[in-house]
Formats: C-alpha cells, sequence, structure tokens
C-alpha cells in the first residue's frame, strides 16, 4: 500500500472514530466520495475496534493496514507456525489475530494469538511482554499461557482455548442478574488480585477481555497491554516499553488517571472493574458518551458516580462498585484481595439471609408446618443462552410410565428424583425443585411449554418400560424455545443392570447434554451418592416411590427398604439421609415420638456427612433436627446455608422453611417476602402460594390473603389446606357465612363428612363456632382411638384441641407434655392463632420462652 495512500486512512479514520456512532456511515460515503474501495477500507478497518469508543494505537492500526493491504485474504488456516497447526479465526485481542490451533506434540487444542509483520524491536518486545506477564499468573480465573515464538516475521503466543462467550456478548441483552454478576464479579476480582498480587497490572479490563466458557468458569484474558507498576519492574521486564505515558486501553473503561496519562496502579484495574460491575448490573455503559474525546472527559472531570438504586443492586454490592469508581485511586480499595473478600462477604450473606435456606416437609394440622424430606438447595434461576447451545438451568420431568405397569412406577420416581439430585450439584447449573417437577407428573404439556412456563433453558424427559426381564428407559434433553432435541439415549439392558443404565445417563447428561466438567471433589461425590450393589440401589428406588406417597404405612414402609439397602451398602450417602428423613418427617407429623426419631435420625445423618461431606441433603435433615427438636435456631441458619451452598436445585420447600423460621420468631414481613420469593420459583404448585397468603393474613392484608387462597383453590380445587386458609381470613374479616361454605368445602376436600349434618344448620358467627368446637371434638376422639390401637399421640395435637374447647387447664397440661417430650409444632406457638386466648397466661409465656420465642 502506497505511503501516501496510508496517510488518508490513517488521517480518515481517526477524524471517523470523533464522529458520533451513528453518523460515522454517512460521514465516510461523503469523505470518500467515488473512491469504493477506499471506503471498503475504511469500512473494514474500523471494524477492528472492538469497542465503539475504543481506539487503537499506532502498531495495532498499522497491523490493521497492514491485514488490509492483502486484499482481506486469511492465508494464515491451514499453516503451520512452529509446533502448531492452525485452524480457523476465532477472534481478535490487543495486536493479534487469534486462531484456533492444534498443538501437534501434545495433541491439544489451543488458541493462538498470532502477530504477522511484528518483526521490529518495538513489537517484539511488547510481545514477549505480553507473555511474560500473563505466564507468571497461574489462577483458574486467568488463561493460562502455554508458549511464545516466532516464525519469520510472524510471532505468536499459544494459550489455553476458552470456548463460550465473552461478557461483552451476555451484554448484548441487557442487565444480568444479582446472582450472576456477583459470580462473575467475584472471578474477575479474584483473577485481578492475583495478577496485582505479582506486581502485575491489566490496564485493559473491559467485557470483551472475560470470557465465561461453558462449562461457568470465567476466565479473564489479553496481557496484552499489562504492565508492572513503578516499584515492581524486574530485570528481566526492563527492556520491554513501559508505555505510561502513552495512552493504552479501551477508552469507556479507562481509569481517570489513564485518561489524563497518569501512571497507573493497581487501583487502575479497580476502577475498570467498577465500570464493568456497573454495566452487568444496569445494562449501561457509565461513561459512554459520542466521542471518545467526550467519554475521556466525562471520566475525568465528571461528578462522582451517584450509588446504584436499590432495584439495581443491593446496597452491600453497590457501595463495593462506588467504591472502585472513586475518582481519586487512593479512595479505592487498598488491596484489591479485599474486593474479593467484600464479594465472597455478600454472597454468603445472600446464601444465609435473602434467598434461602432450608428444608421442610408437609404441613402439621390446619397450620401446615412444612418438613424436610432432605432435598434443599437455592439459587435463584437466572436465564439466558449460550452460543454453544449447553442450558444453564433445567428441569428434570418425570420419567414415563407408558405401560403403565405399578412394578414400574418406583423406577420412574427413584430415577426422576436421583437425577435431580445428582444435576443439582453441577456448578452453574440450575435445576428445578423435585416438587415443582413431580407436580407436573401424569400431565400432557408439551415439555417446550412447560420449560417456557418455568423459564428453563429446557426439560429433560424419559420413559421406562419393563417386559421378559428387561428395562427400556429413555431419555432426551429439549430446547424450551426452539423445540430441538439437544440430547437423547436410548438403552434396553437387563433389570438388573437399572444402576448402571442410571451412571450412564447421568454421565451422558453431564458430557453431551449440558456440557459441564466437574471438580474431583464433585466427581467423587457423585460416586460416594449412589452404591456399587444393585440390589441396594433397587431398594433405594422403591423406597423413595413410599416416601412420595407421604402416609404413615409408606414412611415405615420406605425405612423398612432403606435399613435393607444400607444394610448391603453401609456407605450409601443417598439412602442413608433418606433414612434419616423417614424419622423426621414422622416426628414432625406426629407419627412418632420425637424422643425416639430425632436421635435416630441425627445418627444416620452423622454417617451419611462422615460418608460425604459435602451431602446437602445430610446437611438439611440436620437443620430440620436443630430447628423443629433442638430449638438451636442459629444452628439450623447454619446447617441450611450449608446445603444451600452445595446444591443448585431451586427448591421452594427450603425458602418456605426460611419463612416458616422467620413467621415464628415474629418477622412476619421478612417472612412474607421469602415467602414470595418462593412461589417465584415453584409457580406451578399451591405450598408457597398457600403459605404467602397464610403470611399476608398474618399481617393483617385479609382481602389480599383471601385472594391468594382463591387463586390457589381455582387452580387445585381439591387443595383443602387453601379452603380452610379461606375459611379462616373470612372469619377475621366477620364473614362468617363465607366463611362457613369455605370450611365445608375444605372438609369435603379433606374427605371429612362426619359434620356435614351441623354444616346445614350452621349460620354466623355462632355456627361457626360450633364447626370449630366440634372439629376439636371429633379431633380428641381420633387420637383417644390412635392411642387406644397402640400408636402414637402427641401431647401438642391434644393441647391444641382443648385450647379451641377453650379448657385452659387440660390445654396448658397437655401442653407442658408436649415442650417435655420437644414436639415440633412448639416452634409455632407464636402464630398459631388456637393460642389467642391465652397468650398473656404467665404458663405460655414461660414454656415460649424455653422453646426460645420471645
Amino acid at each position: 500500500m502506497a505511503a501516501d495512500r496510508w496517510d488518508r486512512i490513517e488521517q480518515i479514520y481517526h477524524r471517523a472514530l470523533e464522529r458520533p456512532v451513528g453518523e460515522r456511515a454517512a460521514w465516510l460515503v461523503a469523505e470518500c466520495g467515488a473512491d469504493a474501495a477506499l471506503l471498503e477500507e475504511l469500512t473494514t478497518l474500523l471494524r477492528y475496534d472492538a469497542d465503539d469508543l475504543g481506539f487503537l494505537e499506532r502498531s495495532a492500526l498499522t497491523v490493521a493496514a497492514q491485514a488490509l493491504a492483502r486484499d482481506g485474504e486469511d492465508t494464515l488456516p491451514g499453516r503451520r507456525l512452529g509446533g502448531y497447526e492452525v485452524f480457523e479465526r476465532i477472534g481478535a485481542g490487543g495486536m493479534g489475530e487469534v486462531y484456533r490451533a492444534l498443538d501437534v506434540r501434545l495433541q491439544r487444542d489451543v488458541a493462538l494469538k498470532v502477530f504477522e509483520h511484528a518483526a521490529s524491536t518495538e513489537n517484539l518486545a511488547r510481545i514477549e511482554a505480553e507473555a511474560r506477564a500473563a505466564s507468571v499468573l497461574t489462577h483458574p480465573n486467568i488463561v493460562t499461557i502455554y508458549g511464545v515464538g516466532e516464525e519469520g516475521d510472524t510471532a505468536y503466543i499459544a494459550m489455553e482455548l476458552v470456548r463460550g462467550q465473552t461478557l461483552r456478548e451476555l451484554l448484548a441483552v441487557g442487565p444480568l442478574p444479582v446472582p450472576r454478576v456477583i459470580e462473575i464479579a467475584l472471578a474477575i476480582a479474584d483473577a485481578m488480585a492475583a495478577a496485582h498480587a505479582r506486581g502485575i497490572v491489566h490496564r485493559d479490563l473491559k467485557p470483551e477481555n472475560v470470557m465465561v466458557a461453558g462449562d461457568g468458569r470465567v476466565k479473564v484474558l489479553d496481557f496484552g497491554i499489562a504492565t508492572r507498576p513503578p516499584g515492581h519492574r524486574t530485570g528481566a521486564d526492563s527492556a520491554a516499553p513501559d508505555a505510561i505515558d502513552t495512552l493504552v486501553g479501551t477508552v469507556s473503561y479507562m481509569s481517570p488517571e489513564q485518561a489524563r496519562s497518569r501512571p497507573v496502579v493497581p487501583a487502575s484495574d479497580q476502577f475498570a472493574f467498577g465500570l464493568i460491575c456497573h454495566e452487568m448490573l444496569t445494562g449501561r455503559r457509565l461513561f459512554a458518551r459520542a466521542t471518545r474525546r467526550e467519554t475521556l472527559e466525562a471520566i475525568a472531570s465528571a461528578d462522582p458516580v451517584p450509588p446504584l438504586p436499590p432495584r439495581e443492586a443491593p446496597a452491600p454490592l453497590a457501595a463495593v462498585v462506588a467504591r472502585c469508581l472513586a475518582k481519586d485511586p487512593g479512595d479505592r480499595f487498598t488491596d484489591s484481595g479485599r474486593i474479593v473478600a467484600a464479594l465472597r462477604a455478600i454472597e454468603g450473606d445472600r446464601a444465609r439471609a435473602g434467598a434461602l435456606r432450608r428444608p421442610t416437609r408437609r404441613r402439621v394440622l390446619a397450620l401446615g408446618v412444612v418438613t424436610a424430606l432432605g432435598a434443599v438447595s437455592g439459587a435463584a434461576a437466572w436465564r439466558w443462552w449460550w452460543r454453544d447451545r449447553f442450558p444453564r438451568s433445567l428441569a428434570v420431568l418425570p420419567f414415563d410410565n407408558p405401560a403403565q405397569d405399578e412394578g414400574t412406577q418406583f423406577l420412574c420416581d427413584g430415577i426422576t428424583e436421583t437425577l435431580i439430585r445428582q444435576l443439582a450439584i453441577v456448578p452453574a447449573l440450575t435445576v428445578i425443585a423435585r416438587a415443582t417437577a413431580f407436580a407436573l407428573e401424569g400431565g400432557n404439556e408439551d415439555p417446550r411449554a412447560i420449560g417456557r412456563r418455568l423459564g428453563v433453558d429446557a426439560t429433560l424427559t424419559g420413559a421406562v418400560t419393563r417386559r421378559a426381564g428387561r428395562v427400556l428407559i429413555s431419555a432426551e434433553l429439549v430446547e424450551s424455545v426452539s423445540g430441538a432435541r439437544l440430547w437423547g439415549v436410548d438403552f434396553d439392558r437387563p433389570v438388573a443392570d437399572v444402576l448402571a443404565v442410571h451412571r450412564e445417563i447421568a454421565d451422558a447428561i453431564l458430557r453431551d447434554g449440558v456440557r459441564r466438567t466437574l471438580t474431583e471433589r464433585q466427581r467423587a461425590h457423585l460416586a460416594r451418592a449412589l452404591p456399587e450393589d444393585p440390589e441396594a440401589y433397587d431398594l433405594f428406588l422403591r423406597a423413595v416411590h413410599h416416601l412420595r406417597l407421604a402416609s404413615e404405612e409408606d414412611y415405615l414402609a420406605a425405612r423398612a427398604l432403606l435399613l435393607r439397602a444400607v444394610e448391603r451398602a453401609p456407605r450409601f450417602g443417598l439412602a442413608l439421609v433418606t433414612l434419616a428423613s423417614t424419622y423426621s418427617v414422622m416426628a414432625v407429623d406426629g407419627y412418632e415420638a420425637p424422643a425416639h426419631a430425632w436421635p435416630r435420625a441425627d445418627q444416620y445423618v452423622a454417617r451419611a456427612l462422615d460418608v460425604d461431606p459435602d451431602l446437602a441433603d445430610a446437611h438439611a435433615e440436620a437443620a430440620a433436627s436443630a430447628f423443629f427438636y433442638r430449638w438451636d435456631w442459629p444452628e439450623a441458619e447454619r446447617r441450611w446455608s450449608n446445603a444451600l451452598r452445595l446444591r443448585n436445585e431451586v427448591q421452594s420447600e427450603l425458602l418456605d422453611a426460611y419463612a416458616l423460621q422467620q413467621w415464628a420468631s415474629g418477622r412476619p414481613q421478612v417472612a412474607l417476602e421469602v415467602a414470595r420469593a418462593a412461589r417465584q420459583v415453584d409457580p406451578l404448585g399451591p405450598l408457597a402460594a398457600i403459605r404467602e397468603a397464610d403470611l399476608l393474613a398474618a399481617t393483617g392484608r385479609l382481602d389480599e390473603a383471601a385472594g391468594g387462597y382463591e387463586r390457589v383453590i381455582r387452580d387445585h380445587p381439591d387443595d383443602a389446606l387453601a379452603r380452610f386458609g379461606l375459611a379462616e381470613a373470612r372469619r377475621r374479616q366477620g364473614r362468617f357465612d363465607e366463611a362457613l361454605e369455605a370450611r365445608r368445602l375444605a372438609h369435603a376436600a379433606a374427605g371429612d363428612e362426619s359434620l356435614d349434618a351441623l354444616f346445614e344448620q350452621a349460620r354466623g358467627q355462632a355456627g361457626y363456632d360450633a364447626i370449630v368446637w366440634a372439629t376439636a371434638r371429633l379431633q380428641l376422639e381420633r387420637l383417644a382411638s390412635r392411642e387406644a390401637a397402640g400408636g402414637y399421640v402427641c401431647a401438642l395435637d391434644r393441647a391444641r384441641a382443648y385450647a379451641q374447647l377453650g379448657d385452659a387447664s387440660q390445654a396448658f397440661t397437655h401442653l407442658q407434655a408436649a415442650f417435655d417430650e420437644r414436639a415440633a409444632g412448639l416452634v409455632l406457638l407464636k402464630v398459631d392463632p388456637v393460642w389467642e386466648p391465652v397468650r398473656g397466661d404467665a404458663r405460655f409465656v414461660e414454656i415460649a420462652g424455653r422453646v426460645g420465642i420471645s
């Protein structure tokens, strides 16, 4: 290319950059006139600017111009550079082009950053400086440098190949959810702190230089203009150009000191980090202006950045971002490691408080206490899609039983539940809760529609058929938006091979379906969760099926099966924790004496944690024991937090249990907020919606509560709990006839016809009170009958019945007995409406205080 033509290109190029982005195309057409070749060259050249508001150094501009001089022909694919066979161009970074290549000697794919026409001393020094800067940084969030070399006038750096999307590509669809922002920010901050600890400042942190891999890992790229600030230069670095007085970087992510051409320091990277976080939270570039000069002026001189509003970021996170964006480097963090510590604290606080923790189960009596079956989890779901179409969130739908074979149903239930438990530990994969998944059992809705309704990227469906001693199992992963089949498999094996098939399905889903790579610890966790003994696994699947039927007889049947399973496989982690749940759920549901059930539950939990300290369900069971039996609520919080940390399954029961604890301890408004979060992650099931309505009623918002119950009844006409809740709300409103009708329908939904005659005569408040009184008498009769038959009767059930009858003496006698046996329902003393007439009684206050309720 002639020198005068190049000079003209350079002049027009820089003038174009001074114009607003939206005006450049028309301005270029007018400036180039009839010279179509010039217009094409400039248009292509401007594409080298990865950021519309950025700019290229002279050296980079020269490289681009030389590339144009080759008429746009890419001659590298198919060539061999050193020991690397070059395939295709995959991007650009710093001064070079990036290609996918093969390390011929080690037979591994690499990213090859190629610098053609780099023979000048300055360029080679810069390339070597980049390689040195990055090669000393061994960190999971920094791209690994494998080697550097040159061939003729072409230099190259070989580095780790990261498949996925840049953060810029993720931000193309708008701001990210706060949990994902924290996750990505923490990875960037960790990488930044590691670099700063080695005396290296990146100087060009921006979304284009942050890669989010297909398995969720975050990598910081391109230390091509990294430098060691004054005081950190070693002899090996002394020949490298410092370029401190040269404006280097991307304009819209520069710090004020860079914008003023002052020396960069570690705090300069912190400013860029703050800009990235601000953009992830808001979807906006903070200092974007029409031209780069205006952008630099805004960065250097504009007023301090106003704090992010609560709707965009929680206050602690907003404070971290604001400090990073301080104009004066001295007002930022003294050490980037402190940013990491602050973000980890925010992440932990969100896990402990705002978003989920704890196990639950079913409801106790009319109040509806929920207890822990075991599966806990958490994490709010985020939704976006990857270029490689690997799902970040999915729902495992109940495996179908096409033959409607009763003997096969236990396989369908067990395989579904176990797959959910296994996939829930996969990093960066959100799995919809079991309760939500099983609520869809037996329906005919298209999996794509279900996926869209649940807001997940994909659904996993399957079917199980048994015949002639063989089992046929199919499974497939379907994209929610398009309905495309992302992965599928079919097995035809002997029935005895079900355990092996299950392992193969789980491995195939991870490897080919969701494309996630597990750590060694996570792989060990998966290996410990299932036994080597196929018969133990068969016993476990049968037990899971019984547990889902949720009757006293089924709990006992499940326990017997699980005892046999752990006898055959003593280190079968999931069987141990599920065995523990048969004791905890029976204690909470009033089927078994607490003093008998909880110590045995604790025993099996301890064994499960000995097998696998990372077994989330075991931490959930330990939390249930601390909450319902030992009344150690701080310990329950800690255990629930552990369970949450170890799972990615979106579990509304977990949130519901947390809401229950907040309600029980006198924080109904907090409980209401958590209940609403539970309903958002379980939009199809009635449990979360009923809990939200309960709490609206508890805070006096009776019209809203009644509306909530009515919505549940509309979608689930047979739900007795919603009808009982509506009856109580109408009673408190003084609308007694409506309350009576709601109560009548509640008894009918529960299958209780014993009061039909009384309902026909009941009218007004007196009629409603008569129904309550008659219900309490019937409850005492049933408890007496159960006791006479040798069954366990919870003293708290009797205490509540006598309280409803107005017999305070008997109520307190049995309440004391309930305290002595540590009945689970005592945690609800503060909110159970049957105790309203006696809350001021000294005996009630004393017992509530000993339970830990003030």
